[in-house]
């Protein structure tokens, strides 16, 4: 029961911070560089997360009786969730799509001259039906376009979202599950999470979509990685009472993903694709850079520590 209550109060949590914090740019607004200082932290939060403490702990939970580690075992977990991501972000990936030509109007001929134009005449054109229809043709054409943008971008995020569940579903589920592991995954998500939502909602502005459709594009995304945390949790729970214990399995799958949207998806790189569209004045240098990449990367084992969560420390057993 601890591990239910625990993850279904980070999975809240979650979920709410991640809406509160996407919801923000429909008051607010938020500079290019604030935006890429906290992605570029939270991209260090997530390789020192899967680095530093989900791979490890999952190498411990897959681990033999005697202690010897399954090789193929963890390479194969490792594969499958950088894969999975790779195959996901392939096919469902929020890029702009190519928009579709747009509506042609009807063509009106008009009479000729000299003809006399009556009410009755079948032929005769009614400019107030013409204006009507172009503008008919203009809302169903943007709100098509909306739709086209939105739809495949909220989507991606979402099946990221998803799979970033299973981490924090793994953190808390069976016997290796514990406090300061569910918080490390926890804290490493909601940073992470908070410019992806930053990132949706102005896109999302950019459509002139509706604000409630766009609270609602947030919403399905802020609880995605809430819904998949909780699945996560109890189809381990199932299959660890059934045929073992899978959640170092899942561990190490989640560590691969964290892998794949930290070095591939954000990459880490001094020229990545986050900041080459900013204007000089909201970019950062290798310093700034590389200060918060390496502050992310090792915060999630300094907190270890301190929260005295060491390695095998819970597992001296096996």
């Amino acid at each position: 029961m601890d591990g239910l209550f625990r993850i279904i109060l980070l999975s809240v949590a979650l979920g709410v911070s991640s809406f509160a914090v996407g919801i923000l740019p429909l008051s607010f607004t938020f500079s290019a560089k604030n935006r890429l200082q906290l992605s570029t932290f939270g991209n260090g939060l997530l390789l020192g997360t899967a680095l530093g403490v989900i791979i490890p702990e999952g190498i411990e939970a897959v681990s033999s009786p005697n202690g010897t580690p399954s090789g193929s075992r963890i390479a194969l977990s490792l594969i499958f969730g950088f894969t999975f991501m790779l195959i996901m972000e392939q096919f469902f990936a929020p890029h702009s799509p190519s928009l579709p030509p747009p509506r042609s109007e009807p063509v009106f001929q008009l009479p000729p001259l000299g003809d006399e134009v009556t009410d009755n005449d079948p032929d005769a054109i009614d400019m107030e039906n013409l204006s009507t229809l172009r503008h008919e043709n203009r809302a169903h054409a943007g709100h098509l376009t909306q739709s086209i943008i939105a739809h495949p971008l909220t989507l991606g995020l979402v099946i990221h979202s998803l799979a970033d569940g299973l981490a924090l579903g793994a953190s808390a589920s069976g016997e290796h599950g514990d406090t300061s592991l569910s918080f490390l995954v926890f804290l490493a998500l909601i940073i992470h999470k908070s410019p992806t939502a930053l990132a949706l909602t102005s896109s999302l502005l950019s459509t002139s979509l509706p604000r409630a459709e766009i609270r609602m594009h947030v919403a399905v995304f802020s609880f995605a990685t809430p819904f998949g945390a909780l699945a996560s949790f109890f189809l381990l729970g199932y299959l660890g009472s059934r045929t073992g214990n899978w959640t170092g399995v899942a561990m190490l799958v989640s560590g691969g993903t964290f892998l794949y949207v930290a070095t591939v998806i954000q990459p880490i790189g001094a020229h990545s694709h986050d900041d080459s569209d900013a204007v000089p004045s909201e970019k950062l240098d290798k310093v700034q850079r590389l200060s918060l990449l390496v502050s992310g990367i090792f915060l999630p084992f300094v907190i270890g520590s301190l929260f005295g969560h060491e390695h095998g420390a819970g597992h001296a057993d096996h």
